[in-house]
């Protein structure tokens, strides 16, 4: 494992097997980014709150709204994540949420691949 500094964020970098799952926050908007090919899911939340995206950031709306992905630009939100069995095998449960606590979204992620990982 491999961890810097980059802009002021910490970066983990690795091999990757398997799924690789980012949750990120501060957006101004909650949106699920996915790329299946590389196993690869963003999950984005919040804060909540905060100026919505569709005010601030008004040239990116379209790509947005072009992604055929979950969104959620136009209120303000945060998601939960929590981990849950299934079978004996975790699984990561992601929900975004609306400023009343409205669930809006969810999607539970598998982890088919964490038993052939080594523990850190």
């Amino acid at each position: 494992l491999h961890v810097t500094e980059h802009a002021g964020r910490i970066v983990f970098a690795s091999e990757v097997k398997g799924r690789v799952t980012i949750l990120s926050g501060d957006f101004h908007c909650a949106w699920h980014l996915e790329d299946p090919e590389h196993r690869l899911n963003e999950i984005i939340a919040g804060p909540l709150g905060a100026w919505p995206f569709q005010e601030i950031k008004k040239p990116f709306v379209k790509a947005v709204k072009g992604s055929n992905r979950f969104y959620l630009i136009d209120a303000f939100n945060y998601g939960l994540a929590r981990v849950e069995e299934n079978g004996g095998r975790p699984q990561l449960v992601l929900t975004i949420h609306d400023k009343a606590g409205v669930e809006k979204y969810k999607i539970t992620l598998g982890t088919s691949d964490a038993a052939a990982l080594p523990a850190p």
